[in-house]
């Protein structure tokens, strides 16, 4: 339980408008972040994961809607990326509903997979940061290695940070 008062209020005010602004420049999902900082208020780590869930879910869904918008997401696409995900979020939380029921009933279950969410998502993260970086060669960027393209397409020769994570 947490008493609040205006020196928490201020605290958690505080560490959500940090949370927000690091999910922003980092391009990490604001509610990766702030599940450890509900996890630390006492919440139930399945409410925990629940509101984290929630989070993304809005923010996720303005993402997409605007690249919808822009032309930038072919329809297809995003039908099938929207399928693949529903059907990926029902057979996680089934696994881990079973897990927990299985094995003991624990929640910290629920626990340790954020916390590894959150570690190789900062690593990957690290690592295609500093790939893209070294692969830009050219004072502009070309936006268009950004854009969408089949999976069959041959990656044009002067995509440099493309081709450098082919590689790895």
């Amino acid at each position: 339980v947490i008493l609040w008062d205006m020196e928490v209020g201020f605290k958690y005010s505080s560490l959500c408008f940090v949370a927000g602004l690091l999910s922003a420049l980092c391009g990490v999902g604001g509610s990766t972040i702030k599940g450890p900082i509900l996890l630390q208020m006492g919440i139930h780590p399945t409410l925990s994961k629940a509101t984290s869930q929630l989070m993304l879910l809005s923010t996720v869904s303005a993402s997409a809607f605007q690249f919808y918008l822009e032309g930038a997401v072919p329809p297809e696409y995003a039908i099938q990326f929207f399928t693949i995900a529903i059907l990926a979020a029902l057979c996680g939380k089934f696994a881990i509903d079973v897990y927990v029921e299985r094995y003991g009933g624990r929640q910290s279950t629920i626990v340790f997979l954020l916390a590894w969410y959150i570690v190789i998502a900062a690593v990957l993260m690290s690592i295609i940061g500093v790939v893209i970086i070294l692969g830009q060669f050219r004072p502009t960027i070309d936006y268009q290695q950004l854009w969408f393209r089949s999976i069959c397409d041959a990656i044009p020769p002067d995509y440099g940070a493309l081709k450098l994570l082919t590689e790895l």
